[in-house]
């Protein structure tokens, strides 16, 4: 029965480039002048070519209208272009993330953190930490929006999320806008057993497993729109709390929107830069049980709410 206010300023979480970044570069152009975007925040532009390690992190160095400058020169570059294919119009920009907000949740010194290193490529690790874990509990409210969610999350803990709203039951007057979760230690944001919540415009980035969570496959009405989900990382088998998803080499492939109920509505999304799973991963009810989720879903199947104008790119399913 709690209430959780949180409102930090206005700010645009994430847009998209409106020309081309060549390497070596350390100015980029946005598609219109970002709101709420200072000196020292710090962003991550997205990988346009085949290899999703190509995301890169820099700090803002100067603002001018919709240019922008940072710290370092770009090592890759990022396409910023829309294409004509067949006479579709294929918007191919690279998107950039503002990971800054002037209000923070984050966890300690006290908190342990490492890195294994390596496994199949040196950008692909596993990291590891004890950090916090905000929870929405039966009953409860909470608006968040303009907040910033970074290294959170409990490491092979069950239930231990950056941002969870668990068993919260219709949640029609909460949402979370405009907010980031960056370098979790498990997942993103997670909706468990949780209805009609309203999950809005927020960026989800380098997370250990899935980015957006829906648990068991009996959560309906919740509304994922606008939302930017990038690099969903693979986690070791000794600190995986559950197995969503496991191949036969004991591998689990976190993807950017792990959907365990298509009575959701999911629009305008982005899932890119995804090293192992998917970006929309649909996990039919009645198949619920046989990925390693730990409750049944329901029997029968429900309609599909909406599902339109979502992206995903630079996805390496192997």
């Amino acid at each position: 029965g709690g209430s959780l206010e949180l409102h930090g300023s206005p700010v645009t979480s994430w847009t998209q480039v409106d020309v081309t970044i060549d390497a070596g570069h350390s100015t980029l152009d946005l598609v219109e002048p970002p709101t709420g975007w200072h000196v020292g925040d710090r962003i991550v532009v997205a990988p346009t070519d085949f290899f999703v390690f190509e995301t890169e992190e820099r700090t803002i160095t100067a603002i001018d209208g919709a240019r922008v400058s940072v710290d370092e020169p770009f090592e890759h570059l990022h396409f910023g272009e829309i294409q004509d294919v067949e006479g579709r119009a294929l918007d191919m920009r690279a998107e950039v993330a503002n990971l800054s907000r002037n209000i923070t949740i984050t966890g300690t010194d006290e908190g342990e953190s490492r890195m294994l290193f390596p496994r199949r490529d040196p950008d692909n690790y596993s990291r590891v930490g004890y950090g916090g874990h905000v929870v929405v509990l039966p009953g409860a409210t909470a608006r968040i929006s303009g907040v910033e969610f970074a290294e959170l999350g409990l490491s092979g803990h069950l239930g231990g999320y950056p941002l969870h709203f668990h068993h919260t039951g219709d949640a029609f007057a909460s949402y979370v806008r405009d907010s980031a979760i960056h370098h979790s230690f498990q997942r993103g944001l997670v909706v468990h057993r949780t209805d009609n919540l309203r999950i809005e415009r927020n960026v989800v980035f380098d997370t250990m497993s899935h980015s957006f969570f829906i648990e068991d496959g009996v959560e309906v009405g919740n509304q994922f729109i606008d939302n930017l989900a990038m690099l969903p990382r693979e986690t070791t088998n000794d600190l995986r709390s559950d197995n969503p998803n496991r191949t036969s080499r004991g591998e689990e492939r976190p993807s950017g929107f792990w959907i365990t109920n298509p009575s959701n509505a999911f629009v305008g999304n982005h899932a890119v830069a995804i090293p192992q799973g998917q970006g929309f991963w649909f996990v039919e009810p009645d198949n619920a049980s046989r990925t390693g989720l730990k409750k049944k879903a329901p029997e029968h199947r429900l309609p599909l709410l909406e599902f339109s104008d979502n992206t995903a790119h630079t996805v390496m399913f192997e």
